[in-house]
């Protein structure tokens, strides 16, 4: 058998080359693919608690009483990043075994008095209406309230594991956060960090007091 050396090399640089080409390709896929980072907000505050502490009052239809009582209230303030160079629309975002806080409750911050003014212990991030549109690279900070029906052997101090899903018209993106009950969140809460997310919720436009 004869051996056509410069055949063999044409043929090895194409097999190179057109080997390359499908990894720039797939390098070119993954670089275009949706991709969502989420981790809890730094400023703004998450933390769980039970729901007949912070509810105050409700649409006259809906039984506040009941739901207080078999409940635990989850807040949770997200900071969400488009990894990507194209936009991407976010449908709604869900706590595994959560369902979301009706509009027509009302809860309050916890707080306590000082010098006989309410000191407004927690506050969480802004509320955003969905589709929330990011554009390329684009960052959303916003707070989510849920429910949920109470574990009978949950301990006030126990750190609750949550999963977020993030629906996307791509995917569902999810992620582990950890949320810490209310009296743990204040008791390691730096009055520097609370001058912090003050200031923060001044600049947002958000009243502490109300939500």
């Amino acid at each position: 058998m004869r051996f056509d050396a410069p055949t063999n090399f044409v043929a090895m640089i194409g097999a190179i080359t057109g080997t390359l080409g499908l990894s720039l390709q797939a390098i070119g896929y993954l670089l275009k693919k949706p991709k969502l980072g989420c981790e809890k907000d730094k400023v703004f505050d998450s933390y769980w608690a039970n729901s007949s502490k912070l509810i105050v009052e409700s649409n006259p239809i809906t039984s506040s009483e009941s739901i207080a009582k078999s409940t635990d209230l989850v807040a949770i303030s997200l900071v969400i990043k488009n990894e990507r160079n194209l936009p991407i629309t976010i449908e709604s975002i869900e706590l595994k075994k959560g369902f979301k806080l009706n509009d027509e409750l009302i809860f309050k911050n916890p707080s306590k008095e000082f010098k006989g003014q309410p000191l407004l212990l927690l506050i969480p991030s802004a509320k955003h209406k969905f589709p929330i549109r990011l554009d390329c690279y684009d960052v959303v900070n916003l707070s989510l309230l849920y429910f949920f029906y109470k574990d009978k052997k949950s301990d006030t101090h126990k750190t609750r594991k949550e999963r977020v899903i993030i629906k996307t018209p791509y995917k569902k993106f999810k992620f582990k956060v950890k949320i810490d009950y209310a009296d743990t969140v204040i008791k390691n809460k730096k009055l520097k960090d609370y001058r912090k997310t003050l200031i923060a919720a001044e600049e947002s436009n958000i009243d502490p007091a109300k939500y």
